[in-house]
């Protein structure tokens, strides 16, 4: 059923049509995105909305709905696939490092406030995945050309083939529910986050000198 998360109208109606259809819901995994690409100078305030809306708003409206029939029938699990940009801050990211940071924070207090309640939350966090992300991504930059670099450099970036797939964020997914996980990092994700841990200075200098393009 299609739903359009930044409507919470549609997400209500979703999940009442749900649960007449099959009485109860016991996972909930949100995982709609948008990504986001350019100099944060570059980004208006319209596709600053478009990001939040989507990444955070989006998962808080799936949330709202559904929680009180969790609570109510006193277990359940809440999955929130945010991204390893949601935990290492990465230079002309900025609106979807903010909305994936949020998404971070907002999983890590739902967990300390519903786990005495015996609903399970947990954050997936996967690296670039090899997906169609890219046909719905927003480019930004100093001018046409440096706005297709940029989408030109993130498409060869996800045809790597050491590159995650689909499947392994599925699997993390399956594997935090099955196993009652806090947390999962995905693939290349665990050492985008040691070495952002040892040497947060460095990673920084990194993505701005690989990211920069025509900026200054």
């Amino acid at each position: 059923m299609a739903c359009d998360v930044t409507n919470p109208s549609q997400v209500g109606t979703l999940v009442e049509k749900a649960l007449n259809c099959y009485g109860y819901i016991d996972v909930l995994v949100n995982n709609a995105g948008i990504f986001a690409s350019g100099p944060v100078e570059q980004f208006s305030l319209s596709d600053w909305h478009q990001v939040i809306d989507t990444n955070l708003w989006g998962y808080i409206h799936t949330i709202d709905a559904l929680l009180p029939h969790l609570l109510q029938r006193g277990s359940g699990t809440i999955i929130n696939v945010s991204s390893i940009g949601g935990k290492v801050t990465t230079a002309y990211l900025v609106p979807y490092c903010t909305s994936k940071f949020g998404v971070t924070g907002l999983t890590e207090a739902l967990q300390a406030e519903l786990k005495p309640k015996n609903i399970h939350v947990c954050g997936i966090y996967p690296n670039l995945i090899q997906s169609s992300f890219l046909e719905k991504a927003i480019f930004r930059g100093k001018d046409e050309q440096d706005l297709n670099k940029r989408r030109e450099q993130l498409q060869s970036v996800v045809k790597n083939p050491v590159v995650e797939k689909p499947e392994d964020v599925a699997n993390a997914i399956w594997d935090a529910v099955h196993n009652q996980k806090t947390e999962v990092m995905v693939g290349s994700a665990n050492l985008s986050q040691a070495f952002y841990r040892l040497f947060p200075g460095l990673i920084k200098w990194v993505s701005r000198q690989a990211l920069k393009n025509q900026d200054f």
